[in-house]
């Protein structure tokens, strides 16, 4: 019975750990990339 209540709690925390980690990619990824263009800027001009 324990394993059948908590399935959709795991459910649900799982799809939450998924959409944070994805968020959490998006902002470091963000980040490098701006890092990136900085350091880029000046060696292009």
């Amino acid at each position: 019975m324990k394993k059948l209540i908590s399935a959709p709690q795991k459910i649900k925390a799982m799809k939450h750990l998924e959409i944070s980690f994805v968020a959490s990619n998006i902002i470091y990824y963000n980040i490098l990339s701006k890092l990136l263009q900085q350091k880029k800027a000046p060696a292009r001009n």
